[in-house]
C-alpha cells in the first residue's frame, strides 16, 4: 500500500476497509488523499509502532512529499489566485514564505492534474491557476453527444430495415422439386403419426 502511494497511486477505500490489521494504512490514505500534513503528522504518531513494526518507516517518512503535491494540487485546483502563505496554512506546511514558495515550485515543475498552467506570481507571493478545467468550454460534449446521437441513428435505421424488408417465404435455394419431395415427405410422415395415434387409442 504504502508503495503504491509512493508511485502516486491512492488505494480505493474498498482495498483497505474492513481489514482490522490494515486499519493504520487506511488511515494513512485518508491523509494522502486529502493532502493535509496535519493529519499526516497524527496517522504516523498514532501508528508509528505499526509501521515500524512492518519495516516501513523509512518509507512512511518518505511519504510527506506526496501529501504536499497532493495538498497543493488540491489547492490549485480550488482557488485561481491564493496567497503562499494561505497555501501553507491550507496544508499546514511550516516555514518561511521562501521556502513554501520553493516547495510550491517543485509541485508544479513535477507537473499533474491540475498543475498545468499554474504559476507563482513573486511580485504579489501568490500561486495562481487556471482552476478546475470548465469542460463545457470544450468540444468533448458537443462531440460525445454526436457519437450517443449518430450510434442511436444506426441503430434506429437498422431496425427500420429489418422491418422494411423481412425476408422472403421460399427463399432459402430450395428448387420446385426439391419442395414437392420435401412437402411428400412430410405428409407421409403426419399420416404414419396419425395412424401410430389411431392405433394406441383402440
Amino acid at each position: 500500500v504504502v508503495v503504491r502511494m509512493l508511485l502516486g497511486e491512492t488505494p480505493e477505500r474498498r482495498e483497505l476497509t474492513g481489514v482490522k490489521v490494515l486499519a493504520p494504512y487506511f488511515a494513512l490514505a485518508a491523509a494522502a488523499r486529502e493532502g493535509s500534513l496535519a493529519a499526516f503528522t497524527r496517522v504516523v504518531e498514532s501508528h508509528g509502532a505499526v509501521f515500524a513494526r512492518d519495516g516501513l518507516s523509512h518509507l512512511v517518512a518518505r511519504l510527506r512529499r506526496n501529501v504536499i503535491r497532493s495538498g497543493v494540487r488540491r489547492v490549485a485546483l480550488a482557488y485561481t489566485r491564493i496567497s503562499l502563505a494561505d497555501v501553507a496554512s491550507k496544508i499546514g506546511l511550516e516555514g518561511s514564505s521562501s521556502d513554501v514558495a520553493s516547495v510550491v515550485a517543485k509541485v508544479i515543475r513535477d507537473g499533474g492534474e491540475g498543475m498545468e498552467e499554474a504559476y507563482i506570481d513573486h511580485a504579489s507571493g501568490c500561486l495562481c491557476s487556471r482552476g478546475a478545467p470548465n469542460v463545457y468550454g470544450t468540444r468533448s460534449p458537443a462531440a460525445q453527444f454526436h457519437d450517443r446521437t449518430m450510434f442511436l441513428m444506426d441503430v434506429h435505421n437498422e431496425a427500420l430495415r429489418a422491418m422494411r424488408f423481412p425476408a422472403k417465404a421460399g427463399d432459402d435455394g430450395e428448387t420446385e422439386e426439391q419442395r414437392r419431395e420435401r412437402r411428400l415427405a412430410e405428409s407421409e410422415l403426419a399420416t404414419a403419426i396419425a395412424e401410430e395415434d389411431d392405433d394406441d387409442f383402440l
